[in-house]
């Protein structure tokens, strides 16, 4: 566990997140899951499509490269 009490997944877990089934339509089961693990909807998200979370990480790159040049608006 880290000092500011968020939690981190073990590669098991994650295993397990991937292997179980999500359900048709728009609310597929995925807060459940997060709810289960002690995670946020967003994490079990980034596992299901890590494309997202890089494509994430370069936008707040961008986020914080703007805040240093100008500021926060």
């Amino acid at each position: 566990m880290r000092k500011d009490n968020r939690c981190k997944l073990t590669p098991e877990q994650k295993k397990e997140i991937l292997a179980t089934p999500l359900k048709p339509g728009r609310f597929n089961g995925m807060t459940e899951i997060a709810k289960k693990y002690g995670v946020s909807k967003r994490t079990i998200q980034f596992i299901f499509a890590p494309d997202k979370l890089v494509k994430n990480r370069e936008l707040a790159k961008k986020r914080k490269k703007n805040e240093e040049m100008f500021g926060k608006l």
